[in-house]
């Protein structure tokens, strides 16, 4: 066997294992020209399937939303889970011209009653909802499949319907019960906000809010002494309470003394 059969054998091999490694990829004229593999496309796991999407939308499609931008408006509501969305069909809302929070409805159902607030430019923290005003809108395309798109519109109004709160219940064996007091619910005080840019740093360390007019401890008073009378003379602590003695001489007795001590001491 001549040495080219072996290595034009080799090359055969090593061209089958590529050959046999790499997937089939099917080339296509879109897009980058990237191709589609098999193994590239999405596989549920086991035990769940795929979404059918071929579901006709209707008016909620997003061809038929984008052919009327300018006549429509985009809603949002927040509703609660026991509030089925069938139930809102023949719910009418009283929409305010002004952009503050307000109550626009109300809807009754058999065990729960529910208002219907509109969701303005200012803050209400008894309604809530702030969430709603970020959301956003993905619609079904008939055209790509029924896949999901963004909403060609932005969303105009936001909603939310709230549990109203529940009326207390009277007593029944007193006289004040009477039929203006039913219509009486507890409603909290709305807490204090104030601008970030309004308020200002204190520093108030411990004590400084003392104030003048407190009360201060009763202290014993020192007894005052009776007119024309001179007060203690000093004592020394060591001594027995003895006053000490001090000689005081003049100018002319004291320099005698001192010429007769020189005088002494240069004779001896």
């Amino acid at each position: 066997m001549s040495s080219a059969d072996t290595g034009s054998k080799k090359q055969k091999d090593k061209s089958k294992r590529k050959s046999t490694s790499q997937p089939s990829v099917v080339i296509t004229p879109h897009g980058k020209n990237e191709g589609t593999n098999t193994d590239w496309e999405y596989k549920p796991p086991p035990g769940a399937a795929l979404v059918n999407h071929a579901v006709d939308a209707g008016e909620f499609d997003y061809e038929s939303l984008k052919g009327q931008e300018e006549h429509l408006e985009m809603w949002i509501i927040r509703v609660p889970d026991t509030v089925r969305p069938k139930a809102l069909s023949n719910l009418s809302l009283d929409v305010p011209s002004g952009s503050k929070t307000s109550k626009v409805g109300s809807l009754e159902r058999k065990h729960a009653s529910y208002d219907v607030w509109y969701l303005g430019d200012d803050t209400n923290d008894a309604v809530g909802g702030e969430e709603v005003k970020n959301l956003s809108v993905l619609v079904p395309r008939a055209k790509k499949g029924g896949k999901l798109y963004a909403a060609p519109k932005l969303p105009t109004r936001h909603f939310v319907l709230s549990a109203r709160p529940p009326l207390p219940t009277p007593d029944p064996s007193s006289e004040s019960s009477s039929q203006d007091s039913l219509t009486i619910q507890h409603k909290n005080p709305p807490r204090p906000t104030y601008p970030k840019e309004v308020l200002k740093h204190r520093f108030v360390p411990f004590g400084s809010l003392y104030c003048e007019g407190v009360e201060q401890m009763e202290v014993d008073e020192e007894p005052s002494l009776p007119k024309g009378s001179k007060p203690p003379a000093d004592t020394h602590p060591e001594s027995g309470g003895k006053p000490k003695k001090r000689k005081t001489e003049t100018a002319e007795d004291s320099s005698e003394p001192r010429k007769s001590r020189k005088s002494k001491g240069t004779s001896s």
